[in-house]
Formats: structure tokens, sequence, C-alpha cells
């Protein structure tokens, strides 16, 4: 489908078109009547020689349109994974991927909530193109039923509500449909977030804390982030977030960036299995390409052509239907698709060499590497 429904791909929408040619038939996703013929780049698949002799297929009625349009989806895909790979080469992450929890399983008592509410707090470094993703969570009460756990941040936004059981004294693992929470926006200097829920009579959360001595290395300070510090391989999230526990009667604060709710070394009765990582894609392409004044745009559009054709090509050469040799000569195909390949491959080196790695916080050049000037597309 040409419009990918992953947010990786989304400003690659209509990177190039199919054909300009008119084909009435072929309108795969039903209001999109322009589908198959809308380039934002100005580039067309079938316009790379010999690939023009598609366009002349009686009456459209054969499959090869759904083929070219799943040949460019695919070249997205394989640009991106390409230019990420070839971006490494030149640079390396600034901001270290972290699978783990948040939180101890450790606890002796109750932990002795009086308020209203309590929960998590979570302050985030800003880290542009940045991630924390929220995978389970594991609960901790002094009763047996369920707690209602919510997610919000300082910028009004509601993430998810999710209901988790919950046995007496004893660690249970809720299993959550994944939460994304952005280390960046363009609004507040630090995006903040609640993990929160409401006890009722004679409920408490058990005491459970995020590390053993955490007041020496980990000590919950907004004016003293912690995040600021490097931190071991256990506690490598502490390089992204700080989290704490607070408690409040009061919940309509959370957009007051004025208000101080405190916070601690305890989790409340919550733990929290991460992931935290930053999208190097988003340093190829974070809102939109500009194919008028950004030559890296165009090398981008260009690179996506030879790559949808290249794959264009491996159907034809083994699809059964006996009218594709009739308008294409292998042999010609076969030699303009090593063509392809070899451009290709120089696109993708020279955008690696040339983007600028700061439209994000994901990557730092590496030490004693000169970045030389890649190969223009033609």
């Amino acid at each position: 489908m040409s419009i990918i429904s992953i947010d990786l791909y989304d400003c690659y929408d209509y990177i190039i078109g199919l054909s300009r040619t008119e084909c009435t038939c072929y309108d795969p996703k039903g209001d999109f009547s322009l589908d198959y013929n809308t380039s934002y780049s100005g580039l067309y698949l079938d316009e790379l020689e010999p690939l023009k002799s598609l366009n002349s297929i009686p009456d459209c009625t054969d499959d090869v349109w759904e083929v070219m349009d799943r040949a460019r989806d695919n070249a997205v895909k394989a640009f991106v994974k390409d230019a990420t790979k070839e971006l490494l080469k030149w640079n390396k992450l600034r901001v270290n991927p972290y699978t783990g929890v948040i939180g101890r399983r450790t606890n002796t008592r109750d932990r002795g909530i009086t308020n209203t509410y309590g929960g998590v707090h979570i302050i985030c470094k800003d880290i542009i193109a940045g991630s924390i993703t929220i995978k389970k969570i594991y609960t901790c009460f002094n009763f047996t039923g369920n707690v209602t756990v919510r997610v919000t941040d300082n910028l009004g936004n509601v993430y998810d509500t999710n209901i988790l059981n919950t046995t007496e004294d004893t660690w249970v693992e809720n299993d959550i449909t994944d939460i994304e929470l952005p280390l960046h926006s363009d609004l507040v200097d630090n995006v903040e977030y609640f993990i929160y829920y409401q006890l009722g009579a004679g409920q408490d959360a058990r005491n459970n804390d995020i590390c053993c001595n955490c007041s020496k290395t980990m000590n919950f300070c907004a004016n003293r982030p912690y995040y600021l510090r490097s931190h071991s391989d256990t506690y490598r999230w502490a390089e992204s977030v700080m989290v704490g526990g607070f408690t409040t009667n009061d919940i309509s604060r959370f957009t007051d960036i004025t208000y101080d709710y405190g916070g601690n070394n305890f989790m409340n009765g919550l733990n929290l299995e991460i992931d935290v990582n930053c999208d190097v894609g988003q340093v190829l392409c974070r809102n939109a390409l500009n194919y008028e004044s950004d030559p890296l745009a165009i090398a981008t559009a260009f690179a996506v052509r030879y790559k949808a054709a290249e794959l264009l090509a491996d159907w034809i050469f083994s699809s059964p239907n006996l009218s594709y040799p009739k308008l294409i000569n292998r042999e010609n195909l076969e030699a303009e698709q090593l063509v392809w390949i070899k451009k290709y491959d120089e696109l993708i080196q020279h955008i690696g060499e040339e983007t600028d790695i700061t439209k994000t916080d994901c990557l730092e050049c590496k030490d004693n590497f000169e970045i030389g000037k890649g190969t223009i597309y033609s």
C-alpha cells in the first residue's frame, strides 16, 4: 500500500509515483483515486528505461500495478534500513538503548500512603527523537483485586488507562499495550509523565524502591536531575529519565510547571518494564522532505526509485506471465538493474555522509573520522 501506516515511514508517502499514464481502473485505496500517479518529488517509477514499456499493458488489467505499489513501499523500508546503517558507519549513538525494569521487587512493609492518589513521576531529559516505551507494569499492593493506572503528561495529554491486577503483598506482572512516551516536546523544556492510581479506603502500596542507597547517586531532585550523570548498565535508563514516587490529593495541576509534586526514591507499588530508544531514522526525515530546496531530499527520492525499480525487475524475472518478456528485453533489464543497484549504493553512501545529524539527539560523530564527499545522483 502506498500510504505506510508505520510512523517511521510517514514522511516518505508518495515520494515517487508509479506512472503518469492514465489508468482509471487502478484505485487500490478507494478514495485515493490519484494514488498511482501522485509524486511529491516529480519522479515516476515507470519512467526508468526499460520500465516505460509497462505502461503499455492493455487496459491496465494486469497485477503489475499492485506489484509496482508494493515495490515502492518495500523500497522505502529498504532505504530507511540501509541509510540508517550507513549513518552508523560515520557516527555513533549518543543515547544508548536500554531494556529492563525500573524499580526493585524488594519491599518490607506498606508504604503508608494517606493521600488519594499515588504513583510515579518521570522527568525526561530533553532528547529529540528519543522515547521511553512502557511494556509491562508490575504491581504490589496490600489488597487483592485491581487498580486503575493512568498515564498523563505535563501538556495535558492522556496516553493510556489500564486496569491492572493485584494480589495481596505479591508482585503481579501485567501485560499492557505498549505505551510510547516521547522524551521531547517543542512546547516545554522537559516533558514530564505521571503514572498514577487512586486508592480506596484501607488500600495501600508496598514500599518498593528504585535502587539500594539511591540517595548517593540517584536522588530525585528536579533542580539537579540525575540523568545528567553517567550510570551503570543496570541503571542505564537513568541517563535519559529521572523517576520518583509521589502522592497527592490534587491531580489538577499536572500541567502547572511551577507546581512541585515532590518526589522520592520509592515506586509506590509499581515497577515499570521499559525500552529506552532514540529513533535514528528521524535524522533522515523527522517531519517532511522538501523536494524543492533540499538536495538530500531529492537524493532520497532518486534512491527510492532505483531500489523500487530493482525490486520490480526481480518480480518481472520471476513472474510466470509471458507478456513481460515481450514488453521488456530481459538482457536490457538485467543490465539496467545492475546500474540501478550501483546508483542506489552511491546515493546511500552520499546521504550517510552528508546528513545533518543535529536534527535529533540520537547521534554524534565518531572520533578521528574524516567524512568525505559522496557521489551525487545523476
